[in-house]
């Protein structure tokens, strides 16, 4: 309870008890946006606890994950049911007793798998969030060398209970989030180490480890009995069919692939995706704002990618996400500009937007401006967002986003 961004909830909680000493706190424990991803919280939960007993709380709900299984369900079911019997009870102690008791053999690399996630997350000084996703985390306690030093120590565990049916099968899911940060991450990345997908004589096709580790999960996830791996929906079944969408969507050969773009707005660090890299990876975004898409809050888009030295270009196109129960709407309208040397710009055309910003759901849509071939340097796109949800919006007021994908150009 000494994060800095607590600031405010400490000092609204220890004015409250003042106020009273009969306090009930409603606690979240889990990831609800990943319900089946790596989420290294353990090390909270007992000062989290005592804290609010030190603020007079008497009753405590910590809801975790409603659904079956989820990241060291067990584990974590155990220590919160423990601590509030007993806030004072040792952390470690726990972790050890439980793991020892529910993982024998396997325990030892097991414990050195949750002290080596929760050091990397305290050693990058980042937070965590209940809407957290193991792409924001590949900077800090996912980064995809710790990914090894992961899979390699779980390796370890598996190897030590390989006579046990049962201690195994344990383990194997135990070892799913693994394989959910793997496969995620992966959606950022149209190639290379971790990507989605390789290059054949017959073009783009799935990388085999992607494949097999996505059926892995999934069946692995059928047989534990996983209900959905987001908050409220996405069952396992339903997370393989999405991520075979996903990999019908091959990587973009065109002018701007593999160019860093420069913003004259930033994109919003909420939703980094894979940074600059994001517009021009390549790659184009699923139907899902959170992977593969940049986002901006409240503020129009405007990009230039600069193609190196003229090109002949006749068409620019850029794909906008709307998904109004997020506060995400397409925009007003779309302009592509050019320039020859990056200062003076013309317009070469744009599009006004006329997409039902009532209709639910998530959908994408493409918006391209053609042009006779001209030759350019420069090319700028521009978005004007909403601004802020409308009147008759849940978050009417509110700050509306805008995201976009793959900025291509021929």
């Amino acid at each position: 309870m000494d994060d800095p961004s607590a600031a405010a909830f400490r000092s609204e909680l220890e004015d409250w008890a003042r106020m009273t000493d009969r306090l009930l706190i409603w606690d979240y424990v889990i990831q609800f946006a990943n319900l089946v991803s790596p989420f290294p919280n353990l090390r909270v939960l007992q000062p989290n606890l005592r804290y609010f007993v030190d603020q007079h709380a008497i009753a405590h709900f910590q809801q975790g994950n409603r659904e079956v299984g989820g990241e060291w369900a067990e584990l974590r079911t155990w220590m919160i049911a423990q601590l509030l019997w007993n806030p004072n009870e040792d952390t470690d102690e726990l972790i050890d007793e439980f793991l020892t008791g529910y993982y024998g053999a396997a325990a030892p690399h097991l414990r050195a798998y949750i002290d080596s996630q929760h050091d990397a997350l305290e050693a990058s000084g980042a937070g965590l969030g209940i809407f957290g996703n193991p792409i924001s985390a590949s900077k800090t306690y996912l980064k995809p060398e710790l990914l090894e030093t992961y899979d390699a120590q779980f390796d370890a565990a598996e190897a030590a209970v390989v006579n046990s049916p049962v201690l195994g099968q344990r383990v194997t899911w135990a070892r799913l989030p693994l394989h959910y940060a793997r496969l995620e991450q992966a959606k950022t990345r149209a190639t290379g180490d971790g990507g989605l997908f390789t290059q054949t004589t017959d073009g783009w096709e799935p990388r085999s480890e992607i494949l097999r580790r996505l059926d892995h999960f999934v069946d692995a996830a059928i047989e534990q009995g996983v209900t959905r791996v987001t908050e409220w929906h996405t069952t396992p079944a339903e997370y393989r069919e999405r991520y075979y969408e996903v990999l019908k969507r091959v990587p973009i050969e065109h002018l701007a692939a593999g160019i860093e773009p420069q913003f004259s707005v930033p994109f919003s660090p909420k939703y980094p995706a894979d940074g600059a890299m994001t517009l021009t990876d390549g790659l184009r975004g699923p139907v899902d704002y959170r992977y593969g898409w940049l986002g901006w809050e409240g503020q129009d888009m405007e990009v230039t990618v600069d193609l190196g030295d003229a090109q002949s270009v006749q068409r620019v196109s850029v794909d906008f996400l709307q998904d109004v129960g997020a506060w995400v709407f397409m925009p007003l309208e779309i302009v592509v500009e050019v320039s020859g040397d990056g200062d003076t710009f013309r317009t070469m055309g744009g599009t006004s937007v006329t997409t039902d910003e009532r209709q639910a759901g998530v959908r994408t849509e493409r918006f391209a401006v053609e042009m006779v071939p001209t030759t350019t340097r420069y090319v700028r796109v521009k978005a004007a967002s909403r601004k802020t949800c409308p009147p008759w919006h849940g978050g009417a007021g509110g700050k509306a986003w805008i995201f976009a994908d793959e900025i291509v150009v021929e």
